[in-house]
């Protein structure tokens, strides 16, 4: 049987607690102190630190799957998910968010990379030039799965500079394109975003050799995590930059 951390950390996920109170799969339970955690923690981040120092290459990005199963697919070429798929379904959008993007995206683009960071499937991809992030969300999700760390090259993209000029429904790229997301908004700048544009035929857009699973996090370890990575300061408020978490940890808090 594996063996699991059940303590729940401030913001965490209430049914993982309800999933463990119920036998949690037949999965021994421990509790660990919060010190104990942060040991452990520190412990899988200098494991990443010795895979970076293995693949080492320059104009590199990283993404974080907290299931190590999971397909590099956009979120709206996943089965029957609704999101922005045509141009129709991006005015659409941009006429409801409007009032709440300020200053307002300049181009279409770049209103698709705000419904990407709240939620939106779109035909984009998150990435990071900050492999810590990668990790976050590699731990943050799917608790009860390994979750990995992947490293692709900058080269099997075409980075877009001009964007007023890209029409994101295209279907005639030869590669991905590849957007600096940034200085977008507020999210986007927590998590040194790096965002990639596909289309339907993503499966053969990405050579195999250029993106790979550099490391994997079990699953007993990601509430370890969690825990390091929030005495780095790498805390769910900080990098969703969502003031609501803040107020949902403080009243969960102690005193």
């Amino acid at each position: 049987r594996l063996r699991v951390h059940v303590q729940l950390l401030p913001g965490q996920d209430r049914r993982r607690q309800r999933w463990l109170d119920q036998g949690g799969g037949n999965i021994r339970r421990t509790v660990l102190t919060k010190r104990e955690l942060r040991k452990n923690g520190f412990a899988v981040i200098s494991r990443l630190f010795e895979s970076l120092s293995e693949h080492g290459y320059e104009r590199v990005m990283y993404r974080g799957h907290g299931n190590k199963g999971w397909d590099l697919a956009p979120s709206i070429f996943r089965d029957g998910t609704l999101g922005i798929r045509d141009r129709k379904r991006l005015e659409k959008w941009i006429s409801a968010a409007s009032r709440f993007a300020q200053p307002p995206p300049q181009s279409d683009v770049e209103w698709l990379v705000l419904a990407q960071h709240y939620g939106v499937a779109t035909a984009l991809l998150d990435w990071t030039i900050n492999p810590l992030i990668a990790l976050f969300f590699a731990a943050e999700t799917a608790p009860y799965r390994n979750g990995s760390v992947l490293m692709a090259s900058r080269n099997a993209f075409t980075e877009w500079i001009y964007l007023q000029q890209i029409d994101p429904f295209a279907k005639n790229r030869i590669k991905p394109g590849l957007i600096t997301a940034s200085t977008m908004n507020t999210r986007a700048g927590a998590q040194d975003s790096v965002m990639s544009l596909h289309t339907e035929n993503y499966r053969n857009e990405i050579p195999e050799n250029l993106v790979k699973k550099i490391f994997e996090v079990r699953m007993s370890e990601k509430l370890s995590v969690i825990e390091a990575m929030n005495t780095l300061g790498y805390t769910r408020e900080r990098v969703y930059s969502d003031i609501t978490m803040l107020v949902e940890r403080f009243i969960e808090e102690k005193k």
